[in-house]
C-alpha cells in the first residue's frame, strides 16, 4: 500500500504540473499589450491631448462699432506677439500677469480704427512709422534703446510715414501691419519697466593678446579694438588699470554694452497704455480700457 500510495500522488503532481504548464503557455501566446490598464490609459490621455490640441485659440472680443471682418483681421498676429514677448520679458515680470489681448486690439482701433483712417489700419495700424512719432525711431535704434537685434533690424529700412496736407500719406510706406502690430507690442512690454547700461560678453568677438606701448592706457586700447575698458581689466585682472606698462601683454576679450530690463515701472498696464501715448491725447488709456 505504501508503494502504490506514493505512486498515486506522484501521478496526481505530474498532471498538476503539466496543467499550470499548459495554462501558463496559452496566457503568454494570448498576451497582448495593448489589453492592460496602463496602456489604456495612456492612450486615453493621449487622446484628450490631441482633443485640447484640435481646439481653437479663444477669439478676441469683437467690439461695438467694429464689427466688420476688417477689425478682426489681426487678432492672430496680436497673439502670436504677446506670446513671443511676454517670454522675452518674462523673468523679469515673474508673477504678473501678461498683456490681455484685447487690451491690444483696442489699442489699434484707437489708433486707427476710424474710417478717416483706413489708409493706416491697413499699412502702419500701431501708428508707429508717423514722422515725428518715437516709436520707429525707438525700434530702429539698438544700442541706445536696448532693443533685440532680429526686432531692430526689421525695423532699420523702415521709412517715416510723411504728412501731406491734412493726412498722412502712405504711398511710399513700407511699413507692414504685422510689424506694425510686432512692434507696438514690444513697446508696450518695453514701457514696464525702469532700463539701464549693463556689459555682457560678445560671443563674435575673436579674443587676441596686445603688447602695450607707450602712451597707452586701458580705455584708448578698448576703444581701438571695439570692447570695453571693463572687459580688459577683468580678463587681465588688473587691480589698478592706469598702472600698465610698455611690454605688458594683454588679452583682449569682447564685451558689448546694451540697455536692458533692471526693474518693474510702478503701475500696470494701465500704465504702459498711457505712457505708449505720445501725442497726450486725452483719455487715452480710458477709452481703450473701457472700449465695450
Amino acid at each position: 500500500m505504501g508503494i502504490l500510495n506514493k505512486l498515486y500522488w506522484t501521478a496526481i503532481a505530474v498532471l498538476a504540473g503539466s496543467a499550470v504548464y499548459i495554462i501558463s503557455n496559452k496566457m503568454l501566446n494570448n498576451y497582448n499589450p495593448k489589453d492592460m490598464p496602463q496602456k489604456s490609459a495612456q492612450a486615453s490621455l493621449e487622446e484628450i491631448a490631441d482633443k485640447q490640441k484640435s481646439k481653437p485659440a479663444k477669439a478676441l472680443k469683437v467690439f461695438k462699432g467694429y464689427e466688420d471682418a476688417t477689425y478682426q483681421q489681426y487678432d492672430d498676429l496680436i497673439k502670436k506677439y504677446i506670446k513671443k514677448w511676454d517670454s522675452h520679458f518674462r523673468q523679469f515680470l515673474n508673477d504678473k500677469p501678461a498683456l490681455n489681448p484685447n487690451i491690444a486690439k483696442s489699442l489699434l482701433i484707437q489708433e486707427s480704427g476710424s474710417p478717416a483712417h483706413k489708409d493706416a489700419w491697413n499699412h502702419d495700424p500701431a501708428q508707429l512709422a508717423n514722422q515725428g512719432d518715437y516709436g520707429l525711431t525707438v525700434l530702429r535704434d539698438r544700442t541706445e534703446h536696448g532693443i533685440p537685434k532680429e526686432l531692430s533690424d526689421k525695423f532699420r529700412g523702415i521709412r517715416h510715414t510723411p504728412r501731406k496736407g491734412n493726412k498722412w500719406d502712405y504711398s511710399d510706406s513700407n511699413m507692414t501691419p504685422e510689424l506694425s502690430v510686432e512692434g507696438m507690442i514690444f513697446l508696450l512690454y518695453r514701457l514696464r519697466f525702469e532700463h539701464a547700461e549693463v556689459e555682457k560678453p560678445d560671443p563674435d568677438f575673436k579674443e587676441f593678446n596686445y603688447v602695450v606701448k607707450k602712451g597707452d592706457n586701458v580705455w584708448d586700447i578698448a576703444k581701438a579694438a571695439g570692447t570695453t575698458a571693463n572687459a580688459i581689466i577683468n580678463a587681465n585682472n588688473l587691480q589698478n588699470p592706469r598702472q600698465i606698462y610698455p611690454g605688458q601683454t594683454l588679452k583682449i576679450t569682447g564685451m558689448n554694452r546694451t540697455i536692458e530690463p533692471v526693474a518693474l515701472k510702478s503701475g500696470g498696464w494701465e500704465t504702459a497704455v498711457a505712457r505708449y501715448n505720445g501725442n497726450g491725447t486725452e483719455n487715452y488709456s480710458e477709452s481703450i480700457f473701457q472700449r465695450e
